[in-house]
């Protein structure tokens, strides 16, 4: 995507966000501009496993 803040976002680290000290997203923001990576959390017996998001096919 063109953009103006295109190489300043690429250099921008992400900034995790949790949930009962677990990892559920991670962001970061440019300008008014933010980008989100949202995990997908099971939750068994108390605890969370939190994996990225990936797009499936099929």
């Amino acid at each position: 995507m063109q953009w103006s803040g295109a190489a300043e976002l690429n250099a921008t680290p992400l900034t995790n966000i949790t949930l009962a000290g677990k990892p559920i997203a991670a962001v970061a923001n440019v300008k008014n501009f933010t980008f989100a990576r949202v995990y997908i959390c099971y939750w068994a017996r108390g605890s969370c496993s939190c994996f990225p998001a990936r797009h499936r096919t099929g």
